[in-house]
């Protein structure tokens, strides 16, 4: 099921021409991602909730016992025709970590955490990011997936990556 949603996923991030004015700028589209995640989910005919309480927390968007988490992160890799600015990385990940710590230790629920990341030029570098993630999540990994994509008219790299975990 996921993959056939990632996939569209990708396919919409790689259609919008307005998409690489955001890559270009090093700008987040975190509200635009769970429009389409919804759209998506909708037209799969998944009962869809945004900003769903579980408890104190409130998580991004909620369907058939799944919580999903959703992020955005620019990066401050040097890549041709995008805006230098200084980015976080680092930042940003304590905020995907975050997001997974929210959502761990909720029972009863199947839990994914679900972000973009551009531009992606240093596969290095972003490595190291990733297995912080990932040594999170830790054993709990149920699927992990990674798809590579470019905006449109752009040519700046990204990739989405999604985990699904108990």
């Amino acid at each position: 099921m996921f993959e056939n949603i990632l996939n569209k996923l990708v396919k919409r991030i790689e259609e919008k021409k307005g998409l690489s004015i955001f890559a270009r700028q090093r700008s987040k589209f975190e509200g635009w991602l769970k429009v389409e995640l919804v759209d998506i989910l909708k037209s799969k005919n998944k009962d869809v909730r945004i900003e769903h309480s579980i408890g104190k927390k409130k998580v991004d968007v909620f369907f058939d016992n799944y919580l999903i988490e959703l992020k955005t992160v620019t990066t401050n890799y040097k890549y041709d025709n995008v805006e230098k600015k200084f980015c976080a990385i680092t930042d940003n990940i304590d905020g995907i970590i975050n997001d997974i710590c929210k959502i761990i230790n909720k029972k009863n629920y199947k839990k994914a955490i679900l972000f973009v990341v551009f531009p992606l030029s240093d596969e290095d570098k972003w490595k190291k990011h990733l297995n912080k993630i990932d040594k999170k999540i830790g054993d709990k990994k149920i699927l992990f997936k990674e798809i590579e994509f470019c905006f449109k008219n752009s040519k700046i790299p990204g990739k989405l990556y999604f985990y699904l975990f108990n």
